[in-house]
């Protein structure tokens, strides 16, 4: 497809101090600063939307849903998959905003793009998927089907609940990845640094708890130190980082004391363990235990929490005494042991043979317990988050009734 591209994909004399109400317009909410967590530069001035706003906005995407609504199929897919094409081809200067605007390194950046394309092809393909079932014909003369139709426009969730509207939470996690004792050794250390220091553990899949064997923790420890060692924390718009900032000073101090935390009541720190301003360096604590707020508490940062188990049953009882339940993992050298194990843990997301950050939108996602309440996006699941069903009965023509 030829897709002309500008000099710059990004116009921001359009949308500075706007936000997007039908059009880009400026805001009676007022404006916001949208600042690089790595040097605190000024990114962009956004439009912030207040009640007289955001009321404008659902009535204008009410009324542009219901066009939505009744444009062919193919033409809806056309124009999602277009919008896919201009994403990838404009994605090289897209990602040094994603970069200066939430601290990724570039690619980590690039998987956001990545990502959102194939977010938006998937949706172009279930535009044109079958949209009902016919149904069982009970009466002679007649035809019945249902259909899915979507619920329209959706919002905020305190409205919502109290008028008993369907409502999609996703709300972080703990997330446990299990090494039991038969795994190789370097391999697991690779999936578990990759789970607990990606993004400097800014994702709500990041691998919260690495629950180990005890007969391997400390050589699972020592290796995760090392990794630690070479990953290099910086901006990470001027060089090769490994890791990016902290997004916000607030958070940083929130890290900070879960560690000394977990020091003070008899944790080992391995590696990392002192902010750099908004940087944090990957950090590695050993001996992790309940009661530890780093064993309990969802970190949002770079901090690889070993915990040790004697059995199959205490590393199940661990990864289960979580009040989250989004993803978890299990390594083995046997898929039917780690398959055993995993389908005992109470999570949305299980991956056998791999770390907990794993997402697409071709599978379900969303967790369970304090993660989320049960429901599901991405893959099959959006037709029963985003659509309802309308039951359809066809007669040639009316009956009369006895009445």
């Amino acid at each position: 497809m030829n897709i002309q591209q500008s000099e710059s994909f990004i116009d921001e004399a359009r949308w500075t101090g706007k936000a997007f109400l039908g059009g880009w317009r400026e805001t009676a909410g007022g404006l916001a600063e949208v600042r690089d967590p790595a040097t605190d530069a000024l990114v962009a001035s956004i439009g912030i939307g207040g009640a007289v706003d955001i009321a404008r906005a659902a009535a204008e995407a009410r009324r542009a849903q219901l066009a939505w609504a009744a444009t062919p199929p193919a033409e809806r897919a056309a124009i999602l998959n277009r919008a896919a094409d201009i994403l990838d081809h404009n994605g090289d200067e897209l990602i040094g905003w994603i970069i200066r605007e939430s601290g990724s390194i570039r690619p980590k950046a690039q998987i956001e793009i990545e990502h959102s394309c194939g977010f938006i092809r998937h949706a172009a393909a279930a535009a044109v998927e079958p949209n009902g079932i016919v149904l069982a014909t009970m009466d002679p003369g007649r035809q019945n089907y249902a259909r899915r139709v979507p619920h329209g426009v959706v919002g905020v969730g305190e409205l919502a609940g109290k008028h008993l509207k369907k409502v999609q939470l996703e709300l972080g996690g703990k997330n446990a990845l299990i090494i039991l004792d038969d795994a190789d050794l370097d391999v697991a250390a690779s999936n578990a640094a990759w789970g607990a220091f990606l993004h400097q553990g800014q994702i709500c899949m990041s691998t919260g708890l690495i629950l180990v064997d005890e007969k391997r923790a400390d050589a699972i420890a020592s290796r995760l130190a090392a990794k630690a060692g070479h990953l290099v924390a910086g901006d990470p718009s001027t060089g090769q980082v490994a890791l990016g900032p902290i997004i916000s000073d607030a958070q940083v101090e929130k890290i900070q004391s879960i560690v000394d935390d977990a020091v003070a009541k008899g944790a080992s720190l391995l590696a990392g363990g002192k902010a750099n301003g908004r940087f944090y360096p990957a950090t590695v604590l050993s001996g992790v235990k309940p009661g530890m707020r780093a064993f309990e508490e969802e970190i949002f940062g770079p901090v690889a929490c070993i915990a040790a188990f004697s059995d199959e049953e205490g590393a199940i009882a661990l990864a289960n005494s979580s009040e989250y339940g989004l993803a978890a993992g299990v390594i083995s050298a046997s898929v039917d042991r780690a398959r055993s194990v995993g389908e005992r843990l109470e999570v949305g997301h299980l991956h056998i043979n791999d770390q907990t950050v794993n997402a697409g939108p071709h599978a379900p996602f969303g967790g369970r317990r304090r993660s989320g309440n049960g429901s599901r996006v991405s893959g099959p699941a959006i037709w029963e988050e985003f659509t309802q069903w309308v039951w359809v009965s066809v007669k040639e023509q009316a009956t009369p009734y006895p009445i």
